[in-house]
């Protein structure tokens, strides 16, 4: 890993701490936090060739003003033609395709309320960024700190904490070249 990869490891890292604490202390992280570092990953994402699923990005938020009932189509439409476009077209890989998934699946989390605007955002920037598997890592710890919440009674659980230290281990993974 280069020292510039580790840098940018770090400078992800300190701003997971700083929404994290955010969201702890007033249940808000600012847009000006979440839509900063969401269009650095769509930036990120069409430097590496994924432009559709930076495309995608911007159809959700178009979506988003839409009913349900025709946004979850027509996104899952949207996702299918991305796919095909990556896979067909550009000759992107199943990272490529897997991110694409997940930032559906975090976006559809959010239309049906399971998630926040906020974390959303910031999963959506984290999977753009770094791929599935940070996805799935936050998730892992989303799911530990819910257990630890139900163990101490909690009925809501601040999720950006859980974003931040499932990605800040699964960066430290990258680090040590165990992921």
């Amino acid at each position: 890993m280069t020292t510039t990869a580790i840098v940018h490891d770090v400078l992800i890292a300190i701003f997971l701490l700083a929404c994290a604490w955010l969201d702890v202390k007033t249940r808000k992280v600012p847009n000006v936090l979440t839509l900063t570092v969401l269009v650095y990953g769509m930036i990120s994402a069409s430097i590496r060739g994924n432009w559709p699923a930076a495309l995608l990005v911007v159809l959700f938020v178009i979506l988003s003003d839409l009913r349900q009932s025709i946004a979850s189509p027509v996104s899952l439409l949207a996702l299918a033609i991305a796919g095909i476009v990556s896979w067909q077209k550009l000759g992107l890989g199943l990272d490529a395709i897997l991110v694409q998934i997940m930032m559906f699946v975090i976006w559809q989390m959010w239309l049906h309320r399971l998630t926040g605007g906020a974390d959303a955002k910031i999963l959506l920037a984290l999977t753009l960024l770094y791929g599935s598997g940070i996805f799935l890592a936050a998730t892992l710890a989303g799911g530990v700190f819910g257990l630890v919440a139900l163990l101490f009674k909690k009925r809501t659980l601040p999720y950006v904490l859980p974003i931040a230290a499932g990605a800040i281990v699964f960066m430290a993974l990258k680090l040590t070249q165990l992921v």
